[in-house]
C-alpha cells in the first residue's frame, strides 16, 4: 500500500476535517409500532473530507502521485488522520476525484472526499475502564493502564 507523501499530508488544514460514519444497520418501518433495526455489518467505511492548501509544485506532486501511485484514486493508501484518539496512520482511498480551486498566483485549495476503511476508535477495553465496567477475569477489579486519570 502506498503512503501519501509527507509533502502533501502536512498541508492538510486540520480544521477542515469532517467525517461521517456510514450506516451500519438496516431499518424497516412497520405498519404499526416501532421500526425494527438490525446490524448490517460489524465494520462500515467512514466518509472523510479535508482540504489542503498547496503550491503549484505540490499540486504537480499530488497529480502525479494520484495517477501513478494510487491508480487515479482507485487504490487504497495510508495517511495520518487526526481523530479524537490522536494522529493515526489510516487506510483510505478517494471516493471521488479531488477538486482544485486557485486561491492566488501560486496557491491552490484542494478539496478531498475520502473513504476510511476502518475509522480509528478507542478500544473496547479502554471504554470499559472509563465506564467502570469490570472484566470477570480480574475478579471485579478495574485495572487502569495509567492513560486516564480517574481522580480519587
Amino acid at each position: 500500500m502506498n503512503d501519501m507523501p509527507e509533502i502533501l499530508y502536512r498541508q492538510i488544514v486540520k480544521d477542515s476535517y469532517s467525517w461521517t460514519p456510514q450506516t451500519a444497520f438496516v431499518r424497516t418501518e412497520m405498519e404499526v409500532g416501532p421500526a425494527r433495526q438490525r446490524q448490517r455489518a460489524s465494520a462500515m467505511p467512514t466518509t472523510f473530507g479535508c482540504k489542503m492548501i498547496l503550491t503549484r509544485y505540490q499540486v504537480a506532486i499530488l497529480e502525479a502521485w494520484y495517477k501513478h501511485k494510487i491508480s487515479n484514486g482507485a487504490a487504497w493508501f495510508s495517511m495520518p488522520v487526526l481523530t479524537e484518539t490522536g494522529m493515526v496512520n489510516t487506510s483510505v482511498r478517494f471516493s471521488e476525484p479531488y477538486q482544485v480551486s486557485m486561491q492566488g498566483y501560486d496557491l491552490y485549495e484542494i478539496t478531498c472526499n475520502l473513504e476510511i476503511n476502518e475509522m480509528p476508535v478507542m478500544s473496547e477495553d479502554k471504554l470499559n475502564l472509563i465506564l467502570g465496567i469490570t472484566d470477570p477475569v480480574y475478579d471485579g477489579q478495574i485495572i487502569c493502564d495509567g492513560t486516564y486519570n480517574f481522580g480519587g
